[in-house]
């Protein structure tokens, strides 16, 4: 009896063992991917830098900004081009494509000034605001900083 408790403890040891080695390996992977993605990015700002011949004031607060942002950018990458077969295609049902656009940005989007539409008596059509939110980006913005000013370009 001994030695089968003594297999049984060994066998169940084993297994917990390698569930936490997994995990430990899943972390150290995802901040492997993580350091991967700021060193990419850390090296394209410096090859703009020496491209405009920035300081290292400005080149230094571009390094944070992308070190800061990183981990944003990589948890919201998608195939925007996939989704948009989606989006388009006859496969999504008709009910999720008409509840959708009101869930956007946590309804943000369609209560917008730009689609205004019901005042002319015009319908939203629902594919509109879902392929205008494959676009837009999300942007934060301090209290004061200018956003856009007459006769600037849009983009």
């Amino acid at each position: 009896g001994e030695i089968i408790y003594v297999c049984w403890m060994m066998l169940v040891g084993a297994v917990v063992h390698s569930v936490i080695i997994s995990s430990v390996i899943s972390v150290v992977k995802g901040s492997d991917q993580i350091s991967d993605f700021i060193g990419k990015h850390t090296r394209l700002v410096e090859a703009f830098s020496n491209h405009t011949e920035l300081g290292d004031g400005p080149l230094r607060e571009m390094k944070t900004w992308v070190s800061m942002s990183a981990k944003y950018w990589l948890s919201h990458q998608y195939d925007k081009q996939e989704m948009r077969d989606l989006i388009i295609g006859k496969i999504m049902p008709p009910s999720l494509l008409g509840n959708l656009p009101k869930e956007l940005f946590h309804g943000k989007l369609v209560t917008n000034g730009f689609f205004k539409m019901k005042n002319r008596g015009l319908e939203l059509p629902p594919r509109l605001p879902l392929m205008l939110a494959l676009s837009v980006q999300k942007q934060f913005f301090s209290a004061g900083d200018l956003i856009y000013q007459a006769e600037d370009y849009a983009f």
